[in-house]
């Protein structure tokens, strides 16, 4: 995600010469040397990455298990469906102490459009705008829409697209990227099967913990051939890009680094697909969970 800011200022120079450029002529902005050298860009990026990456799981199963901690009365009976409609700006408190405000809806379920009884298609999807707040005084902040959709039978191979969108935080969660508190605009593609083999591109970019990393067509392959592929960059502290170029004829995590798109840094490696394969293991689990027994 990337935000630009322009600053218009008036102002005289250290010498007084306060003549105008010539009509039609712009000012050349100045630009700063690189503060980081390649392996320091690498050691950001690992950083920036090592909570993991936003994705729907931990806030559709964190959505609906606060939610039941709800009854009848508050946030009411929509609750039971994985909806929240609590419009009043003060929200509400249950009686089992936990509160609520804000509307939306979190699910995670098998499709099956066609009515043959053969599930073609797993959708979980999470869009919501409010917060919740545990008893012991854990509040989950929540905006955005999450949006995974694999298309393929159980057990079995498929693609999926997905989005992962919106601003999450709660302090009391198991995945350390929402612990942290995540603003995301990811979209990723690829391919998934039933022994957990992924193969993932990635546009957009999050942040977490204050780090902000961004992808373009960076391509993971979770399976056998764990190698990186695409652009990965990180963002300094006065909004300046690095970016991790990856060579796609080595197969070693490597590549060249630039800054700000115009000056080349030397080559770093970093293994991108950990926090990646962390992320999908708990899409795995959710996707290819056991039929629960009698």
């Amino acid at each position: 995600m990337s935000f630009v800011v322009l600053v218009l200022a008036c102002a005289s120079s250290d010498t007084g010469d306060d003549s105008a450029l010539p009509a039609g002529e712009a000012a050349t902005p100045r630009h700063p040397d690189a503060e980081w050298t390649a392996e320091e860009v690498a050691t950001q990026i690992k950083e920036a990455i090592r909570f993991g990456v936003p994705m729907t799981t931990p806030l559709v199963t964190t959505f609906q298990d606060m939610l039941l901690q709800g009854d009848e009365l508050c946030p009411g009976e929509e609750r039971l469906m994985g909806a929240l409609e609590e419009f009043s700006a003060e929200g509400c408190t249950a009686g089992s102490g936990y509160w609520y405000q804000g509307v939306g809806s979190a699910a995670g379920a098998w499709l099956d459009d066609d009515g043959d009884g053969i599930p073609e298609g797993y959708l979980e999807a999470m869009k919501t705008d409010g917060s919740m707040r545990d008893a012991e005084g854990n509040t989950f902040q929540f905006g955005g829409d999450m949006n995974f959709y694999f298309s393929g039978e159980p057990m079995g191979e498929g693609t999926f697209e997905a989005r992962f969108l919106g601003t999450y935080a709660y302090p009391a969660a198991e995945a350390p990227w929402l612990v942290q508190g995540a603003s995301s605009a990811l979209y990723v593609d690829g391919t998934l099967n039933d022994r957990s083999e992924w193969t993932m591109t990635m546009n957009g970019g999050f942040t977490v913990a204050g780090a902000s990393v961004s992808f373009i067509d960076a391509t993971v392959n979770l399976g056998c051939a764990p190698f990186p592929t695409g652009t990965v960059g990180i963002r300094d502290a006065e909004g300046y890009w690095y970016d991790l170029i990856y060579d796609e004829t080595t197969c070693d995590s490597c590549g060249e680094v630039w800054f700000d798109h115009s000056q080349a840094l030397g080559r770093a490696c970093v293994d991108i697909t950990p926090p990646f394969l962390g992320s999908a293991m708990e899409l795995s689990a959710r996707i290819f969970a056991p039929p629960e027994g009698p």
